[in-house]
């Protein structure tokens, strides 16, 4: 989200969000799926059991829910890109100005 993930504005306020386990609310101005913030979430648990065992496995719930979100992803791009292409051949032709080579 572009910050940090325990708010407080000292070491010692920081050190007790990551004790009690306050997490910072998502930012509004970013866009992140809440799949993968439930993701990191778990990974920033204070609890040591409640985290995921190793990177690798993290790594895996990620792989695993952005391969089932990649169709949505792909759909939404090609969307995107008809409409881009649909904007263009919209256009109006301009004409070269007497003079200039077309």
């Amino acid at each position: 989200y572009g910050e940090r993930p325990f708010a407080g504005r000292t070491v010692q306020a920081v050190m007790l969000a990551i004790e009690e386990g306050r997490v910072r609310p998502p930012s509004k101005a970013r866009r992140v799926p809440a799949w993968l913030r439930k993701i990191v979430v778990r990974g920033l648990a204070h609890d040591p059991e409640s985290r995921w065992p190793d990177m690798d496995v993290l790594l895996d719930a990620i792989d695993r829910r952005s391969a089932s979100a990649g169709l949505g992803a792909a759909l939404a791009a090609a969307r995107s890109l008809g409409a881009q292409l649909r904007r263009r051949m919209r256009a109006p032709k301009v004409q070269p100005s007497a003079g200039q080579d077309p």
